[in-house]
């Protein structure tokens, strides 16, 4: 912050560049992003992406797992840049951040469905745990949204 005179206080130019200090200009729009807003932002595209893919697969009547892990690491993978863009620094950093917010949202949607499944149907309706799926789609959307983040920083 600017040095005053004692006693003199800042003018309104040099209070507004204070408050704006922590944001930083972006690219050709020129615009501020705080950073909770591009993991926000970027979660939501991922999960818009993964919609999308999962439309374009059954329109294409692609139903395989390994379609569904790819295009979850490509939908991490865009949300990863988009995160890294907004922000502007740290890309790899809040990609990785933005994979950690969209893996506890969908874990929280899938929680809900369970509980609600259980209760009504009993703890015996609900499917085994695959603690080996749960790892690679982890691994999978921290890897993807890492190197959207990592390619944010060379594009």
């Amino acid at each position: 912050m600017a040095q005053f005179a004692v006693g003199r206080q800042p003018d309104a130019n040099q209070r507004h560049r204070s408050r704006q200090n922590w944001l930083e200009p972006h690219a050709w729009y020129g615009t501020h992003v705080p950073r909770w807003l591009a993991v926000g932002l970027g979660c939501v595209t991922a999960l818009g992406m993964q919609a999308l893919f999962a439309l374009f697969g059954a329109q294409l009547r692609i139903a395989s797992p390994i379609g569904d892990y790819v295009s979850l690491f490509v939908a991490l993978g865009l949300a990863g840049y988009v995160t890294g863009h907004l922000v502007g620094r740290g890309q790899v950093l809040y990609g990785a951040l933005m994979a950690i917010v969209y893996i506890l949202l969908t874990t929280t949607i899938q929680a809900t469905g369970e509980a609600i499944l259980a209760h009504e149907a009993g703890l015996r309706a609900l499917p085994p745990i695959d603690f080996v799926q749960l790892t690679l789609l982890d691994v999978l959307s921290m890897g993807g949204a890492s190197l959207g983040g990592w390619i944010a920083t060379r594009v």
